[in-house]
């Protein structure tokens, strides 16, 4: 019996083999997969972990665009929110779980492709609250850290992050695409 990771290895190994045993030439062979492994490793690959890594930031910068109209508010804590009668002792959490709310959009939203965004986000938010947990929060104390080690990503970081994951796209679509052209053509 193997485990995940001797999985992993052996279906590599095995779907890298069989092309080579099939398939006289493999130049078209490693050209198409230098076209698939590049786009993926060096565009979709960092802007997809930064976008995972940093999932709670991106639901909250998602959240304040779909609530631009609300700006009166910044916080995000309302009056529900607040202690109520003899309970003063009760904390409001400095990093709230932001939920994107079911609901009718506006057409940018789909556009440009956020519910998918969302989606990596919320997958690397849950993943990386499990792994804290797991982990526990005994490696950072808060003398080890300063203010200028503290990094709150911005709305211009995460539209980069979201165009190299389309130019990589791109680029892979391309690339198959003109191996594919060139060696059927």
């Amino acid at each position: 019996i193997l485990n995940s990771r001797q999985t992993w290895t052996m279906s590599i190994y095995i779907l890298t083999l069989l092309p080579a045993l099939i398939v006289d030439d493999l130049g078209p062979v490693l050209s198409i997969t230098g076209s698939l492994g590049g786009g993926c490793i060096a565009y979709m690959a960092p802007g997809l972990c930064y976008l995972a890594v940093n999932g709670e930031e991106f639901l909250v910068f998602a959240n304040q665009l779909l609530n631009k109209k609300k700006e009166g508010n910044s916080s995000g804590i309302t009056e529900a929110d607040l202690p109520l009668d003899g309970n003063a002792g009760q904390v409001i959490s400095n990093n709230p779980t932001v939920e994107i709310e079911d609901g009718c959009k506006p057409l940018w939203w789909y556009i440009f492709g956020f519910p998918l965004w969302c989606s990596i986000a919320s997958f690397g938010r849950s993943n990386m609250s499990d792994r804290i947990s797991r982990e526990g929060s005994d490696n950072i104390t808060p003398q080890d850290m300063s203010e200028e080690d503290i990094m709150v990503p911005n709305g211009r970081e995460f539209s980069i992050a979201i165009f190299f994951v389309i130019f990589g796209v791109v680029a892979v679509i391309a690339g198959v695409g003109s191996n594919l052209y060139v060696q059927l053509g």
